[in-house]
Protein backbone atom coordinates (compact mmCIF):
# COMPACT_ATOMS: atom_id res chain seq x y z
CA UNK A 1 0.00 0.00 0.00
CA UNK A 2 1.26 3.36 -1.15
CA UNK A 3 2.01 5.67 1.84
CA UNK A 4 0.16 8.97 2.05
CA UNK A 5 2.22 11.73 0.75
CA UNK A 6 1.06 15.01 2.12
CA UNK A 7 -1.60 16.14 4.53
CA UNK A 8 -5.19 15.62 4.55
CA UNK A 9 -6.41 19.31 5.38
CA UNK A 10 -4.69 22.38 5.37
CA UNK A 11 -3.50 24.30 8.69
CA UNK A 12 -6.19 26.59 8.53
CA UNK A 13 -8.58 23.54 7.94
CA UNK A 14 -7.33 21.72 10.72
CA UNK A 15 -7.52 24.93 12.64
CA UNK A 16 -11.15 25.18 12.43
CA UNK A 17 -11.87 21.68 12.71
CA UNK A 18 -11.09 22.14 16.32
CA UNK A 19 -13.12 24.54 17.18
CA UNK A 20 -15.53 23.87 15.54
CA UNK A 21 -15.56 20.24 17.35
CA UNK A 22 -15.15 22.12 20.37
CA UNK A 23 -18.20 24.21 19.79
CA UNK A 24 -20.51 21.22 18.84
CA UNK A 25 -19.33 19.04 21.92
CA UNK A 26 -19.65 22.36 24.16
CA UNK A 27 -23.86 22.85 22.47
CA UNK A 28 -24.32 18.55 22.76
CA UNK A 29 -23.16 18.73 26.43
CA UNK A 30 -25.67 21.85 27.17
CA UNK A 31 -28.35 20.00 25.52
CA UNK A 32 -27.88 17.03 27.56
CA UNK A 33 -27.84 19.13 30.72
CA UNK A 34 -23.78 19.61 31.41
CA UNK A 35 -23.62 22.70 31.62
CA UNK A 36 -24.39 25.58 35.05
CA UNK A 37 -27.07 25.86 33.95
CA UNK A 38 -29.97 24.02 35.95
CA UNK A 39 -32.92 23.28 34.68
CA UNK A 40 -32.92 25.84 30.92
CA UNK A 41 -36.51 26.67 30.16
CA UNK A 42 -37.95 28.80 27.03
CA UNK A 43 -34.83 27.26 24.43
CA UNK A 44 -31.21 28.32 25.03
CA UNK A 45 -28.96 30.17 22.81
CA UNK A 46 -24.78 29.36 23.26
CA UNK A 47 -22.32 31.22 22.21
CA UNK A 48 -18.04 30.83 21.76
CA UNK A 49 -15.73 33.17 21.17
CA UNK A 50 -12.65 31.47 20.19
CA UNK A 51 -9.52 33.13 19.17
CA UNK A 52 -7.35 31.02 16.79
CA UNK A 53 -4.33 31.45 18.78
CA UNK A 54 -6.05 29.59 21.51
CA UNK A 55 -6.18 27.08 19.46
CA UNK A 56 -2.65 27.31 17.93
CA UNK A 57 -1.00 27.22 21.16
CA UNK A 58 -0.89 25.93 24.65
CA UNK A 59 -0.98 29.41 26.66
CA UNK A 60 -2.62 29.10 29.85
CA UNK A 61 -3.50 32.39 31.63
CA UNK A 62 -4.06 31.89 35.72
CA UNK A 63 -7.27 32.95 37.07
CA UNK A 64 -6.58 36.32 39.25
CA UNK A 65 -5.79 37.33 35.76
CA UNK A 66 -9.21 36.39 34.05
CA UNK A 67 -10.53 37.92 36.83
CA UNK A 68 -8.92 40.88 36.69
CA UNK A 69 -9.54 41.22 33.19
CA UNK A 70 -12.41 39.32 32.02
CA UNK A 71 -14.33 40.84 34.86
CA UNK A 72 -16.94 42.76 32.75
CA UNK A 73 -17.70 40.32 30.47
CA UNK A 74 -21.40 40.08 31.04
CA UNK A 75 -23.15 37.54 31.69
CA UNK A 76 -24.75 36.78 28.50
CA UNK A 77 -28.17 38.64 28.19
CA UNK A 78 -27.73 39.75 31.71
CA UNK A 79 -24.85 42.05 33.36
CA UNK A 80 -22.30 41.77 35.82
CA UNK A 81 -23.33 38.83 37.79
CA UNK A 82 -21.80 36.31 40.46
CA UNK A 83 -18.78 35.05 39.95
CA UNK A 84 -16.49 32.15 40.99
CA UNK A 85 -13.56 30.08 40.12
CA UNK A 86 -14.02 26.53 38.78
CA UNK A 87 -11.83 23.68 37.55
CA UNK A 88 -12.26 25.20 33.93
CA UNK A 89 -11.63 29.24 34.33
CA UNK A 90 -13.38 32.01 35.77
CA UNK A 91 -17.30 31.77 35.85
CA UNK A 92 -19.75 34.68 36.18
CA UNK A 93 -23.36 33.31 35.87
CA UNK A 94 -26.96 35.16 37.10
CA UNK A 95 -29.26 33.05 39.14
CA UNK A 96 -28.52 32.03 43.18
CA UNK A 97 -31.43 29.14 43.33
CA UNK A 98 -31.36 28.24 39.23
CA UNK A 99 -28.37 29.52 37.14
CA UNK A 100 -30.44 31.12 34.09
CA UNK A 101 -27.06 32.24 32.29
CA UNK A 102 -23.58 31.93 32.20
CA UNK A 103 -20.19 33.13 30.73
CA UNK A 104 -17.25 31.00 31.05
CA UNK A 105 -13.82 31.95 30.77
CA UNK A 106 -11.48 28.91 29.94
CA UNK A 107 -8.11 29.18 31.19
CA UNK A 108 -6.67 29.65 27.67
CA UNK A 109 -8.73 32.42 27.11
CA UNK A 110 -11.60 31.23 25.20
CA UNK A 111 -15.31 32.02 26.38
CA UNK A 112 -18.64 30.15 26.32
CA UNK A 113 -21.75 31.72 27.47
CA UNK A 114 -25.18 30.98 27.17
CA UNK A 115 -29.03 32.22 28.18
CA UNK A 116 -32.14 30.33 28.69
CA UNK A 117 -35.69 32.19 27.88
CA UNK A 118 -34.68 32.96 24.27
CA UNK A 119 -38.64 32.44 23.10
CA UNK A 120 -41.54 32.92 24.87
CA UNK A 121 -45.38 31.68 24.99
CA UNK A 122 -47.30 34.35 23.32
CA UNK A 123 -51.09 33.94 25.09
CA UNK A 124 -53.00 35.23 21.94
CA UNK A 125 -55.01 32.79 20.18
CA UNK A 126 -53.42 31.10 17.50
CA UNK A 127 -50.78 30.87 20.84
CA UNK A 128 -47.42 30.55 19.22
CA UNK A 129 -43.71 30.51 20.69
CA UNK A 130 -41.80 33.29 19.92
CA UNK A 131 -37.96 34.36 19.59
CA UNK A 132 -36.98 37.27 22.23
CA UNK A 133 -34.88 38.45 18.91
CA UNK A 134 -34.19 41.70 20.63
CA UNK A 135 -32.76 40.37 23.00
CA UNK A 136 -30.11 37.76 21.71
CA UNK A 137 -29.26 40.18 19.16
CA UNK A 138 -28.21 42.78 22.02
CA UNK A 139 -26.78 40.12 24.27
CA UNK A 140 -24.42 38.70 21.59
CA UNK A 141 -23.29 42.39 20.56
CA UNK A 142 -22.78 43.25 24.46
CA UNK A 143 -20.28 39.73 25.16
CA UNK A 144 -18.41 40.34 22.01
CA UNK A 145 -17.77 44.20 22.84
CA UNK A 146 -17.01 43.60 26.25
CA UNK A 147 -14.17 40.02 24.89
CA UNK A 148 -12.45 41.87 22.04
CA UNK A 149 -11.56 44.30 25.03
CA UNK A 150 -10.78 41.58 26.70
CA UNK A 151 -8.25 40.20 24.18
CA UNK A 152 -6.76 43.02 23.83
CA UNK A 153 -6.24 43.40 27.38
CA UNK A 154 -4.53 39.54 27.37
CA UNK A 155 -2.66 40.25 24.34
CA UNK A 156 -5.24 37.22 22.14
CA UNK A 157 -4.47 38.57 18.41
CA UNK A 158 -7.07 38.21 15.69
CA UNK A 159 -8.81 36.67 14.17
CA UNK A 160 -11.41 35.76 16.48
CA UNK A 161 -14.16 33.18 15.81
CA UNK A 162 -17.39 33.02 16.58
CA UNK A 163 -20.00 30.07 17.12
CA UNK A 164 -22.98 29.82 17.93
CA UNK A 165 -26.22 27.56 18.67
CA UNK A 166 -30.20 27.79 19.38
CA UNK A 167 -30.90 24.26 21.49
CA UNK A 168 -34.70 23.42 22.25
CA UNK A 169 -35.94 26.27 19.66
CA UNK A 170 -37.67 23.88 17.77
CA UNK A 171 -40.83 25.30 16.22
CA UNK A 172 -40.59 28.74 17.65
CA UNK A 173 -40.95 31.93 15.40
CA UNK A 174 -40.39 35.16 15.16
CA UNK A 175 -42.52 38.34 15.56
CA UNK A 176 -42.60 40.04 12.58
CA UNK A 177 -44.82 43.30 12.75
CA UNK A 178 -46.05 43.74 16.69
CA UNK A 179 -48.64 45.87 16.29
CA UNK A 180 -50.84 43.50 14.28
CA UNK A 181 -49.32 40.11 15.85
CA UNK A 182 -48.01 39.15 12.60
CA UNK A 183 -45.31 36.60 13.16
CA UNK A 184 -43.10 34.31 10.38
CA UNK A 185 -45.10 31.91 8.41
CA UNK A 186 -42.02 29.19 9.29
CA UNK A 187 -40.04 28.19 12.19
CA UNK A 188 -36.78 26.55 13.80
CA UNK A 189 -37.17 23.08 12.13
CA UNK A 190 -34.78 21.67 14.03
CA UNK A 191 -32.72 21.34 17.83
CA UNK A 192 -29.84 22.21 18.20
CA UNK A 193 -29.49 24.70 15.65
CA UNK A 194 -25.83 25.97 14.44
CA UNK A 195 -25.62 29.34 13.46
CA UNK A 196 -23.52 30.24 10.51
CA UNK A 197 -19.84 30.79 12.04
CA UNK A 198 -17.96 34.75 11.57
CA UNK A 199 -14.74 35.62 11.61
CA UNK A 200 -13.61 38.64 13.38
CA UNK A 201 -10.35 40.13 11.90
CA UNK A 202 -10.22 43.17 14.04
CA UNK A 203 -10.13 43.38 17.86
CA UNK A 204 -11.69 47.51 16.78
CA UNK A 205 -14.59 45.84 15.05
CA UNK A 206 -18.11 47.62 15.40
CA UNK A 207 -20.22 44.67 17.44
CA UNK A 208 -23.50 46.55 16.19
CA UNK A 209 -22.07 46.56 12.54
CA UNK A 210 -20.05 42.92 12.86
CA UNK A 211 -23.13 41.11 13.89
CA UNK A 212 -25.30 42.13 11.05
CA UNK A 213 -24.84 39.13 9.28
CA UNK A 214 -25.51 36.71 12.85
CA UNK A 215 -28.75 39.03 13.40
CA UNK A 216 -29.62 37.92 9.59
CA UNK A 217 -28.72 34.07 10.21
CA UNK A 218 -31.01 34.25 13.62
CA UNK A 219 -34.04 35.65 11.41
CA UNK A 220 -33.38 33.54 8.33
CA UNK A 221 -33.61 29.98 10.56
CA UNK A 222 -37.63 31.62 11.13
CA UNK A 223 -37.76 31.49 7.01
CA UNK A 224 -37.25 35.78 7.09
CA UNK A 225 -34.87 37.48 4.43
CA UNK A 226 -33.09 39.32 7.55
CA UNK A 227 -33.44 40.90 10.90
CA UNK A 228 -35.92 43.70 11.61
CA UNK A 229 -33.32 45.18 13.96
CA UNK A 230 -31.12 46.72 11.03
CA UNK A 231 -31.97 49.14 9.19
CA UNK A 232 -31.24 49.17 4.81
CA UNK A 233 -28.35 51.01 5.89
CA UNK A 234 -27.04 48.39 8.50
CA UNK A 235 -27.58 50.39 11.45
CA UNK A 236 -29.06 48.40 14.72
CA UNK A 237 -32.75 50.24 15.49
CA UNK A 238 -34.31 47.55 17.65
CA UNK A 239 -37.84 47.11 17.42
CA UNK A 240 -39.76 48.69 20.45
Amino acid sequence: MTPLTGPWLSEDEVIFHRMNSFHCQRVDALAAGRSPLDKPEGGVLILHLIPRSCVQGRGRFDGAKLKEHGGTIPVLGEGIGCTRFNVDGFLQYAGKERVRAYSQLFRDGRLEAAMTGVALTVDRPPNRVLLRDTDCEMAVQQAVGEYLRFCKAMSLLPPVHLFSALVACSGVRVWTDRRFFDVSDHAIDRSPLMLPDIEIDSLDADPTKLLRIWGDSLWQACGMLRSFNYDEAGNWRPRR
